[in-house]
């Protein structure tokens, strides 16, 4: 469900379709609160139908949020644990002692701070003893849910052609590409 580039990107892939209810940003919102990202480095990619992988994929009864909100917050919190146990670790400092925060983990005592991209390979090398550790903070942070409020990544692309459509009608005397252009016109006055 995520993963954190050496750049520093942290790309959520979403197991659920995107129906207009706006999960992907909601799912994605949920991990990266409970992550302590930086909004403007995170990126949504679509799952494959793969149920062995990710689970039962339904994408029915507006329920996605209800049903799952939990889990991000344990995702995104066991990648902010693991991001600060290997800061930790490599400051040679009580994990106690840092804290993550907008995209860095920071050691307040000593001022020093490393972004997740510096971080992601150690991270990622950790046990499962030590992933298993992680509980969501069960707080929410003003600024990330201001920062990304009114912006919704996945509404942009269904409303033009550079979303795949899933099926294009044609009417008599009407090509495919025009009834794709009617399309995102119709739509993108709404974004």
């Amino acid at each position: 469900f995520l993963a954190i580039a050496g750049d520093g990107t942290v790309t959520f892939t979403c197991h659920r379709s995107e129906m207009g209810q706006g999960v992907r940003t909601g799912l994605m919102l949920i991990v990266a609160d409970e992550l302590e990202a930086d909004w403007s480095k995170l990126r949504i990619t679509q799952a494959p139908g793969d149920e062995e992988k990710y689970g039962n994929q339904d994408t029915d009864g507006s329920r996605t949020t209800r049903h799952h909100f939990l889990a991000m917050r344990r995702i995104g919190g066991a990648a902010r644990m693991m991001l600060e146990s290997a800061a930790a670790a490599q400051w040679g400092v009580p994990v106690a002692e840092v804290k993550a925060s907008n995209h860095e983990v920071l050691h307040q005592k000593s001022g020093r701070k490393i972004g997740y991209g510096a971080l992601a390979e150690a991270a990622s090398s950790l046990t499962r003893n030590e992933r298993m550790r992680a509980t969501p903070s069960g707080s929410t942070s003003p600024a990330l849910a201001s920062a990304c409020s009114g912006s919704r990544p996945e509404a942009r692309a269904p409303s033009t052609t550079l979303s795949r459509l899933s099926t294009v009608l044609t009417l008599p005397g009407q090509t495919a590409w025009a009834r794709m252009l009617e399309r995102a016109s119709d739509c993108s006055t709404h974004i």
